[in-house]
């Protein structure tokens, strides 16, 4: 009886994979799945959302290491990068470990808590039957670990992160906007980046690091680290550049 049940669960599983095959391979499948099903709503697509999920399939294939994507606010960023994003890798690749951060440490982990509600739910569960659970015992907004170890962590740009390493680092929006004419607060985060950022990944070749942000400032943290690639003195870096005001026109 029991073979006999194993066998049906299993069954059951392939047809799942086969079903949803599309949105496990495809991120903006998911997250329009995700929308329809968990919150009765179509997912507003648009063109530059496909620009950011195909870097984000090479970051996952480790054809990308190092991700800039400079958009301005609204452009649903934040819902993509650091909400669904780390969600359907870890569905992909259960034991990826993922750090997010940004400006402030509560926002982001009310981030990471709806990430792992993504993670909880049945839509989830549907696209990704194999998936491991999030340990009783490490599940909290901040962070939240499955079964093999996979996590997602959430905190604020800037402080310490001792003890934790990650295979991909997202930053997101590292400087409040009023605070980026402030020459300390943006040494603060560009320093930081330096001594601190790096250092967290598992290997600093193979792993990727995610930075989206609205330009704020010449020397904020893009246009330190792109000034840094183009004295040749620093890492290079894919770019994804979206200006607020189109400076061309193809009616």
């Amino acid at each position: 009886m029991g073979l006999r049940e194993d066998a049906r669960k299993e069954l059951a599983i392939r047809a799942l994979e086969t079903i949803h095959e599309e949105k496990k391979k495809s991120l903006m499948s998911f997250i329009s799945f995700y929308f329809q099903e968990e919150n009765n709503r179509t997912f507003d697509d648009n063109w530059h959302y496909h620009v950011i999920e195909k870097k984000l399939q090479e970051v996952m294939e480790w054809k990308c290491t190092r991700l800039m994507i400079n958009i301005p606010p609204g452009s649903g960023k934040t819902e993509i990068i650091t909400k669904c994003f780390p969600v359907w890798a870890l569905g992909n690749c259960p034991e990826k470990q993922i750090i997010a951060t940004g400006y402030s440490a509560s926002l982001t982990q009310r981030y990471g808590s709806e990430a792992r509600d993504y993670y909880k739910s049945e839509t989830f569960r549907r696209v990704f039957p194999r998936s491991p659970t999030i340990r009783e015992d490490q599940d909290t907004k901040g962070l939240w670990r499955n079964e093999v170890w996979g996590q997602y962590l959430a905190t604020g740009a800037g402080g310490s992160i001792t003890g934790n390493r990650e295979n991909i680092f997202i930053i997101d929006d590292p400087i409040k906007p009023e605070d980026a004419e402030s020459d300390l607060m943006r040494s603060k985060i560009n320093n930081w980046y330096e001594n601190t950022v790096i250092s967290r990944l598992f290997s600093p070749i193979k792993d990727a690091i995610i930075i989206i942000m609205q330009r704020t400032h010449e020397d904020d943290l893009c246009g330190f680290l792109m000034e840094r690639e183009r004295t040749g003195v620093g890492e290079k870096w894919d770019k994804i550049i979206l200006p607020a005001i189109a400076e061309e026109w193809d009616w």
